[in-house]
């Protein structure tokens, strides 16, 4: 939690995204998709993991999808970034075409659309997307846990999901899975909008 002795370091914007994230989990029927790209460390283009973990206000168990892109599975991290593609640690990997992949992840969305987006650093996932030509609805809101940590911690700068997920005490493991990040941030997202907090305000 915040530290409320200090000095204001969070921006004005950021404690208003998690008091937005607080409200929006307490509405009835409300549903968060958490979703996460891996791409191919030498050209950023090729994306090799697609993952998303869902959570529906109504039930209490998170649905957890992870797709190996079937064409781009030849291509190996592990110089800049770790490659845990196989190392999927809530269901099990599924190999499908970059397309079939979107196709799913689109349907998911069709399915809810009154959902609520959420990534961490979200923006390079939604760039990864608009190179594929897939693009989200206007009216979708969304979720940033590295913004929200930054309120809840009352940090300046942003934040790895793995030093967000230590800091709130969240096991975690096989980090740079697009299945295991984006049920980490969903988890990191439900701690931050559940657990007492007050906003940080000027000292």
């Amino acid at each position: 939690m915040a530290d409320m002795s200090a000095a204001l370091q969070c921006s004005p914007g950021d404690i208003a995204k998690l008091q937005e994230a607080r409200e929006l989990y307490v509405q009835p029927c409300r549903v968060f998709v958490s979703f996460d790209i891996e791409a191919y460390e030498r050209h950023q283009h090729l994306l090799t993991e697609i993952g998303w973990s869902v959570f529906d206000t109504r039930l209490t168990t998170l649905e957890n999808t992870h797709y190996i892109i079937q064409e781009n599975s030849h291509l190996r991290n592990g110089r800049y970034v770790p490659d845990n593609r196989h190392r999927f640690d809530f269901g099990t990997s599924q190999y499908a075409s970059l397309a079939q992949a979107l196709d799913e992840f689109r349907a998911l969305l069709a399915r809810y659309p009154r959902a609520v987006l959420v990534g961490h650093g979200v923006a390079s996932d939604f760039k990864y997307l608009r190179r594929q030509n897939f693009h989200f609805r206007d009216d979708f809101m969304t979720v940033d846990t590295q913004q929200l940590y930054r309120a809840f911690a009352n940090v300046r700068n942003g934040t790895g999901l793995a030093k967000v997920l230590t800091a709130l005490s969240i096991r975690h493991g096989n980090l740079h899975n697009a299945g295991n990040d984006a049920r980490y941030t969903l988890q990191a997202m439900l701690a931050m909008v559940t657990r007492p907090w007050v906003p940080p305000t000027l000292s």
